[in-house]
């Protein structure tokens, strides 16, 4: 198994990274890793907006007429991350990777981000890291979140043992949940 990071990301901005137009993600921490690594990109549950690919041309967010989930609640594709920035008060100020990207000033990040100036600055105070989204794939058949693995719960009453609850080999668990930023996976 190799280690991979799986990102929880909203539907309107899951369609934007399908679509190319999202070549950022933006986030108020970076994993503590060695890059390049695999990042998998599971779009959240939303009761008001889908996410889903209408046509071969690209996909869409839009309101959820209908109660269908479509891409919500799976792992929709994967991407390289090869490349982080930290900024500080607005500033870059910090670089990881293999590859020295394009710097983007403060100011372009609502561009390459798909998101606003007014939203950064209320999720992270002008303080974030911008981790870059390089060779996308694009599942054919989203996956559900059961199939990825986590290393051994914690709390898990059978941690160390060869009978953990979500039995695999009792070193990893099935994920039976997605996480709230961003967490360390198993594949």
């Amino acid at each position: 198994m190799a280690k991979a990071i799986l990102i929880s990301i909203k539907p309107k901005y899951v369609a934007d990274i399908l679509n190319g137009k999202k070549t950022i993600e933006i986030r108020k921490s970076m994993p503590k890793c060695d890059l390049p690594i695999d990042v998998y990109i599971y779009c959240t549950k939303n009761k008001d907006m889908v996410c889903f690919r209408p046509n071969f041309d690209g996909y869409a967010c839009v309101p959820n007429l209908y109660g269908n989930e479509h891409f919500n609640g799976k792992i929709v594709a994967k991407f390289t991350l090869n490349t982080i920035w930290k900024y500080k008060n607005k500033k870059p100020v910090a670089f990881r990777g293999e590859n020295k990207m394009i710097l983007y000033q403060y100011d372009d990040l609502q561009v390459f981000g798909c998101i606003s100036l007014e939203e950064i600055n209320q999720y992270c105070n002008g303080n974030c890291y911008t981790w870059h989204i390089d060779n996308l794939e694009i599942f054919d058949t989203p996956k559900e979140i059961s199939e990825f693995m986590k290393v051994s719960c914690k709390g898990c009453p059978f941690e160390n043992t060869q009978t953990c609850h979500n039995n695999t080999d009792g070193r990893y668990c099935k994920l039976t949940r997605a996480p709230q930023s961003w967490q360390f996976i198993e594949v």
